[in-house]
């Protein structure tokens, strides 16, 4: 099963993202930005699949 990544754009709408993120390991994911069209401060949370998942708390970054 596979995790669920969720970016919240800069506008404050939701994105589950057209690309889809690369698993690495069971503490990483990858995930490519366009610096181009995606730019501003994201906020991401990854929530574990399965009832009753957990959610990481958000955690903004900057695409310039």
């Amino acid at each position: 099963s596979r995790a669920t990544l969720t970016f919240t754009y800069p506008d404050g709408s939701t994105h589950a993202g057209a690309r889809t993120p690369t698993y690495v390991s069971p503490s990483q994911l990858s995930y490519q930005f366009n610096n181009a069209s995606d730019p501003g401060t994201w906020h991401v949370v990854v929530t574990n699949p399965g009832t009753g998942g957990q959610s990481s708390n958000s955690y903004p970054f900057t695409v310039n």
